[in-house]
């Protein structure tokens, strides 16, 4: 059984993808329980989620309601979970194999632990294999409220930063033209994100393309100009030298 929150909600039974509830409340419920599992959820904690300070009269009540709602959809699934009523809350006890956020964290975290130490191939293999975990942005088909939206921001943030580490990891090892689409796509949707400039720049000029990488800089100088009104950080100046010094006499 495994259960996925790095995209759309998902529970799937082997190849089989299983029934997950589509009432939004009670998907949300059953993000939060995915998201804390292994922990109890207070019954307030849920209420604060799901409805804030506009909680119905009867949110006690309404929350038991679809606990026995993902009980159901569950209870037709096998493999080891199980969702129980602990003290004033609830508990979902899964496996750590089972939810991809806890395979993406491990990969993640391992990963930095390998770029620390200077082990670019094993840190660049576990960042590349988290990032294929995720399916598209985080619980993109539940909404998500005080508990989950910082879950939510935290993990895409973490996305971001393997994404990063790999493209630094994968630099060190030279892998200049592989990254140079992939650095491209990120110059384009983030049109002012000027570390991704600067790693195109560089893998352009390690891979012979000197001209293209100039130009990459004359384009973010204007766009910066144009949008904010600054010039290019002191980091972006000083490759823009070291670039224009190669091939000139000593």
């Amino acid at each position: 059984m495994n259960f996925k929150l790095l995209g759309p909600l998902r529970v799937e039974n082997g190849h089989t993808e299983a029934r997950v509830p589509k009432a939004p409340k009670v998907r949300q419920l059953l993000a939060l329980l995915l998201f804390c599992a292994n922990t109890m959820v207070s019954t307030d904690q849920i209420v604060d989620e799901l409805w804030g300070e506009e909680s119905p009269r009867q949110a006690a009540l309404t929350v038991r309601t679809y606990v026995c709602h993902i009980r159901k959809a569950m209870g037709e699934l096998d493999g080891g979970h199980k969702l129980n009523t602990v003290s004033s809350g609830y508990m979902l006890s899964i496996g750590d194999d089972q939810l991809d956020v806890t395979r993406f964290t491990s990969l993640y975290h391992n990963g930095r632990a390998y770029y620390e130490a200077g082990e670019h191939e094993k840190a660049s293999d576990n960042f590349r294999r988290a990032l294929e975990i995720f399916r598209g942005p985080v619980l993109a088909d539940v909404e998500t409220g005080a508990i989950l939206q910082p879950f939510k921001a935290r993990l895409e943030e973490e996305r971001s930063a393997a994404q990063a580490l790999r493209i630094q990891t994968d630099l060190a090892l030279g892998r200049y033209l592989q990254l140079i689409g992939e650095l491209r796509s990120l110059t384009i949707s983030q049109p002012l994100n000027e570390w991704a400039h600067a790693r195109l720049m560089e893998a352009l000029t390690h891979s012979g393309r000197r001209s293209d990488a100039l130009n990459v800089y004359r384009k973010l100088r204007r766009t910066l100009d144009q949008e904010l009104g600054i010039a290019p950080a002191p980091e972006l100046q000083r490759l823009l030298q070291r670039i224009l010094a190669i091939g000139q006499p000593a």
